[in-house]
């Protein structure tokens, strides 16, 4: 215990902030708490009879069994709350697994869907291209000048159709997984 110096008197002396152990000790044997040495309080009837301390003396009977009981049903509550907060926990790490797994399926399938837009756009201009190419040819007022023209230009390609390789219900499947709201400009088709 803090030990307090005090003036008495112009003297210095010291007296202790509270009571020493030694001091405060319980008797149960008869019924009385000693505080100090010569002060003796009765204890007053409906006491516990045996406490390990002094505060529990004086608390009666029903409260300090109360307070024990309670201590006991939050142990027991406490870990039924753990092992909610565990199953929880578990639960949401596996949803956290399946979102990462989706995202990432989610982000393959976008990166193959550009990979197929830009294939499909190549397709798409050298068709636009060698149609110019058998217009422009076509348009020429003799064959000797359509000869001459064809011998300049590029090698005219086989025409090529371009298909998507999905069936409708396929499609709109991706294109609802494909949805982004963020980009309104690009529609897919």
């Amino acid at each position: 215990m803090p030990q307090k110096s005090v003036r008495k008197n112009g003297r210095r002396g010291t007296t202790s902030e509270q009571n020493s152990p030694r001091q405060e000790c319980l008797c149960s044997a008869r019924g009385e708490l000693r505080v100090g040495q010569h002060s003796r309080v009765r204890r007053p009837t409906g006491l516990r009879e045996n406490h390990g301390t002094a505060e529990e003396a004086l608390e009666p009977e029903g409260r300090g069994k109360k307070k024990r009981d309670t201590l006991i049903g939050r142990t027991k509550a406490e870990e039924a709350g753990r092992k909610r907060r565990d199953t929880v926990i578990g639960q949401l790490r596996a949803v956290e697994a399946e979102r990462k797994q989706r995202d990432m399926v989610i982000g393959q399938l976008k990166a193959a869907e550009a990979r197929n837009r830009i294939r499909q756009m190549r397709l798409r201009y050298q068709s636009i291209r060698a149609k110019e190419i058998s217009l422009m040819v076509s348009c020429q007022a003799t064959a000797q000048n359509a000869i001459r023209l064809q011998q300049l230009l590029p090698v005219k390609e086989k025409k090529c159709v371009v298909r998507d390789t999905l069936d409708r219900l396929q499609r709109r499947r991706v294109e609802e997984l494909l949805d982004d709201d963020g980009e309104p400009f690009l529609t897919r088709r």
